[in-house]
């Protein structure tokens, strides 16, 4: 039987927030096992160790950032920026 993390135990380990973790299993990206009772509002996540180390192995393809990268975001040109003073 092999060991079952928390998303609080890979959120330490992959250095992200726990929201990144559920984010990652709500995607698909990382395989986990729902816990929780089926009455429950909110689910309970376990990770296997086997899941973690094939979404390590997998590599940084999975992994992405939430938001946009800096190259991606917009600017406006000085003519259109709002002048506050």
């Amino acid at each position: 039987m092999s060991a079952y993390l928390t998303p609080s135990d890979i959120a330490i380990q992959l250095g992200v927030s726990r929201a990144h973790v559920s984010r990652l299993i709500q995607s698909g990206s990382l395989r986990a096992t729902n816990v929780a009772r089926p009455t429950a509002k909110r689910p309970t996540y376990r990770i296997d160790a086997d899941a973690l180390a094939a979404f390590m192995a997998a590599g940084s393809s999975n992994r992405q950032r939430a938001g946009p990268s800096e190259s991606s975001r917009k600017r406006r040109s000085p003519s259109q920026a709002k002048r506050f003073f």
